[in-house]
């Protein structure tokens, strides 16, 4: 993921220094007219700048280790989401991947871990990114339904799916059918303990003619801690 990350902040970097030669250039020559370009300059300038705070934030996250702490907070679902998906941005800019996300209502918090819930989404994601390379189209679409009272996230790719059998299998830690340059089978397990220690679950659905992961959040609160009525 670092390379990644690294090229996403150099390009904004890039853009930055463009925009502030130009913004000089146009202050020095005092040319008529040329306020707008030089406020359009700044706004691009601006909005650079709080994508780097976002990813750097993200990373910042994701650095923590989630098994040292214990802290419990009131999570907004969308946001973490969001964070999942800038750091995952820099991943899939260089593939011909398609990346859709539905509009998750901001109303949906849960209590928790946000660094434990940012892994589980980008261990979906990050598979999904895997397990699509190099097919005639690659997709990926991130969608939100309320089911039974609960919500469910779901995480599809254009994967041909994976068998009955392996369902269970593919949770078992170290179990794994990448090359062990992609990767110890580990992040599957790993985002299920996540998910039940937030009262949650996460299986892969049966019915899909394409891979998909359900994460199904149970205890959805609202901006105030109390129970969502779904």
């Amino acid at each position: 993921m670092t390379p990644g990350i690294v090229h996403e902040i150099e390009n904004q970097l890039s853009v930055i220094a463009d925009r502030t030669g130009l913004a000089e250039k146009l202050l020095q020559t005092d040319a008529a007219g040329s306020a707008p370009r030089i406020k359009g300059a700044l706004e691009s300038i601006g909005s650079d700048v709080k994508r780097i705070d976002r990813i750097v934030k993200s990373v910042r996250t994701m650095s923590q280790n989630p098994e040292a702490t214990h802290t419990q907070e009131l999570l907004q679902i969308r946001s973490v989401l969001d964070e999942a998906l800038e750091l995952f941005r820099c991943q899939i800019q260089s593939r011909p991947a398609r990346l859709t996300i539905a509009d998750i209502s901001p109303q949906y918090y849960i209590k928790g871990n946000p660094t434990q819930i940012l892994q589980v989404f980008l261990i979906l994601l990050n598979n999904s990114l895997d397990a699509i390379e190099g097919m005639a189209t690659e997709w990926i679409q991130v969608d939100a339904a309320i089911q039974h009272h609960t919500l469910q996230i779901t995480i599809t790719d254009s994967g041909r799916g994976i068998p009955a059998h392996p369902h269970e299998r593919s949770f078992v830690p170290f179990y794994s059918t990448k090359t062990a340059s992609k990767g110890l089978g580990m992040g599957l397990s790993l985002a299920r303990r996540h998910m039940e220690s937030h009262h949650g679950k996460i299986w892969i659905d049966p019915q899909s003619p394409n891979t998909r992961f359900i994460l199904q959040f149970t205890q959805v609160l609202d901006a105030a801690g109390k129970a969502a009525g779904l």
